[in-house]
């Protein structure tokens, strides 16, 4: 005898089974990744607690269509960002209001010429008075994008640069 798989109450029944496994299946990876803070009593008292109190609430048509609204924005935002744009850029300031501070950059290494350029020049604007942004005045690990690299700098970026140009 097969099941209706079409009635309403198979469903509903089907997918609180379904959301009760997946709660008590990342019940079960936090407790093995932190057996001590989450212990199996604090685990199966969540569990039974989740079991006894989960309920399906039925959406009106208005409430379902907003949300499916913010589902499809978010999924073509992040489909927008996986692929590499950025839909918030901003222009950064001109050449000589920007911080001069070196930035990571993802390990970024151009060849300009015989020169190996290090990582990125900061993109915000300086303090007035200053030659640094206010994040950069108070660490400034890379050191200045005008300045040579040090021994220390570069063999970070060769060890962790994920450059073409430092492979070969």
């Amino acid at each position: 005898m097969s099941k209706n798989t079409t009635n309403p109450t198979y469903i509903i029944k089907y997918l609180k089974k379904t959301v009760i496994n997946e709660i008590t299946r990342i019940l079960n990876t936090i407790h093995i990744i932190y057996p001590k803070t989450f212990t199996e009593a604090i685990k199966i008292e969540m569990i039974q607690y989740f079991v006894k109190t989960f309920k399906l609430y039925k959406m009106s048509p208005a409430r379902s269509e907003r949300l499916n609204i913010n589902i499809q924005c978010k999924l073509f935002k992040r489909n927008i960002r996986d692929k590499g744009f950025s839909i918030h850029k901003r222009t950064p300031p001109t050449t000589d209001l920007r911080c001069v501070a070196r930035i990571w950059a993802e390990g970024r290494v151009v060849k300009n010429g015989s020169i190996l350029q290090y990582g990125d020049r900061c993109f915000r604007k300086h303090i007035s008075g200053s030659l640094y942004c206010k994040q950069h005045l108070k660490n400034n690990t890379h050191g200045d994008f005008n300045k040579p690299v040090d021994n220390k700098t570069a063999m970070n970026f060769k060890k962790f640069s994920r450059s073409s140009i430092l492979k070969t």
